[in-house]
C-alpha cells in the first residue's frame, strides 16, 4: 500500500464505520449524493480516505480504496467476493458492515503493536 500505512488504514476504517453510523448505509451504489449522505462500505472508506464517496482512477483513490477493501474481505475470511458485492448481499446489515470495518481496524493495530 503506497499511500497509507497500517495505522492510517485502521483510522480510515474506524472513520468509515463512524461515517456509516452518522449518515447511514446503503446498498447498490456508492452514495446517494456527494456530501453527508448514506453510502456503501466502499463509499465510506473512500469518504474517510479521500473526502468523497466516489473513488476515481484518475487520482489513484480507486486503487487505494480497493486495496483497503481487500484487507477487510481478507480479515473476514471471505473468498470469491469483493467488499462491494458483500455489502450488497440481500440480508446484509449496517451493523455487519461497520463491525467488519472496525474488526479489521483492530486487527491492523494489533499487527503494528
Amino acid at each position: 500500500m503506497a499511500t497509507f500505512n497500517d495505522v492510517q488504514i485502521a483510522e480510515i476504517l474506524d472513520d468509515a464505520a463512524a461515517y456509516l453510523d452518522r449518515y447511514g448505509w446503503l446498498q447498490g451504489d456508492y452514495a446517494k449524493s456527494h456530501n453527508k449522505c448514506p453510502v456503501c462500505a466502499i463509499g465510506a472508506i473512500n469518504v474517510a480516505a479521500f473526502g468523497t464517496p466516489y473513488p476515481s482512477s484518475s487520482d489513484g483513490s480507486f486503487d487505494e480504496t480497493q486495496e483497503i477493501s481487500e484487507l477487510v474481505i481478507d480479515q473476514m475470511g471471505i473468498s470469491g467476493s469483493d467488499l462491494a458485492a458483500w455489502n450488497d448481499e440481500p440480508g446484509r446489515t449496517k451493523e455487519q458492515v461497520t463491525g467488519a470495518l472496525r474488526s479489521t481496524a483492530e486487527a491492523l493495530r494489533k499487527q503494528v503493536a
